[in-house]
């Protein structure tokens, strides 16, 4: 399967990223960078980092959006560090990029038929992408998206806010903009990442420091603010990447989805037209496909064999 990730990391990221990596399924033709958990230019770094741990500085890398489309950034440091992975010492080789993110994305969704877009952080590449191209979704088989919070599950309320959620709330008019596009869209939100069967509480991430590999004991000194802050961890952004690698991860419900971008309080929220008795021309929103189940125990289980014990 043809693979482009989009990714801001970012501790999340990361163990996305490895997974990835570690996974045959998968053949990553490009990475491409965003502003998100932190500023763009350390999150490149940080896929450097990881590429570099993992013997697979082959792999294309591209530098991406520094800013929402109508706003400015914000960060996660204060989760994710100010180097964005916790303040490990992952040795960093010096690589250039090798382009700019957008150009990059309509090029590889033409020359690679069916191409899996995995995105991770806030939506403004895509965005971008779409906003030049305007025959970029068509050449997209799909979109796998880490974000959004829609309330189909007792977890799925917001992390910025009552009911913001921090990649959307990023630059929502981004993620406006693609959400009324063509793109096959498969949103995977808080609604599944934040169930407690599929987060690590604070003695299994002591376990895999203990028992795992290379990568895997950095993985304690990676989490420790979060799990200082919450008490466990959720690993959102490997979701969408274990679900490409095991379809049977998740489930979806088909969804008529609008993004508030003019509020205070629900800016950024996933606004979800429950009225099945209008007629689908009439619901507002566009259709998506909305995760709202996981299996967690198999989640944890695919980091454990694929990343944790690398």
């Amino acid at each position: 399967m043809d693979v482009v990730l989009d990714m801001d990391p970012g501790v999340d990221d990361a163990v996305a990223l490895m997974l990835a990596l570690n996974s045959e399924e998968l053949n990553i033709v490009g990475i491409t960078t965003t502003y998100g958990n932190v500023p763009v230019d350390i999150a490149t770094k940080n896929v450097f980092r990881v590429l570099s741990l993992a013997n697979r500085i082959d792999v294309p890398v591209y530098v991406g959006s520094y800013r929402p489309i109508l706003s400015f950034a914000g960060y996660a440091e204060d989760i994710h560090g100010e180097d964005g992975l916790g303040g490990v010492s992952i040795p960093y080789v010096d690589i250039s990029p090798k382009g700019s993110a957008v150009p990059f994305l309509m090029h590889a969704a033409r020359e690679y038929e069916d191409l899996t877009i995995v995105s991770t952080g806030p939506l403004t590449n895509i965005a971008l992408a779409i906003l030049v191209d305007r025959e970029f979704p068509r050449h997209v088989g799909r979109l796998i998206h880490m974000g959004g919070a829609y309330g189909l599950t007792d977890y799925g309320y917001g992390n910025v806010g009552p009911v913001n959620e921090f990649n959307i709330y990023s630059d929502p008019h981004a993620a406006k903009v693609v959400f009324e596009s063509d793109l096959d869209i498969f949103s995977i939100g808080l609604d599944v990442t934040m169930n407690p069967s599929a987060m690590f509480n604070e003695h299994e991430v002591r376990s895999i420091g203990k028992k795992g590999g290379e990568f895997g004991r950095y993985i304690p000194h990676m989490v420790r603010r979060i799990i200082e802050k919450e008490g466990a961890v959720a690993f959102h952004d490997a979701v969408p990447v274990a679900y490409l690698v095991d379809n049977s991860l998740l489930k979806f419900r088909d969804l008529y989805v609008s993004i508030e971008v003019s509020g205070v309080e629900a800016y950024g929220a996933m606004i979800v037209d429950r009225r099945n008795w209008l007629p689908s021309e009439l619901r507002q929103g566009s259709l998506v496909k909305v995760a709202y189940w996981i299996d967690g125990d198999k989640f944890k289980r695919i980091l454990w064999d694929r990343v944790f014990m690398h």
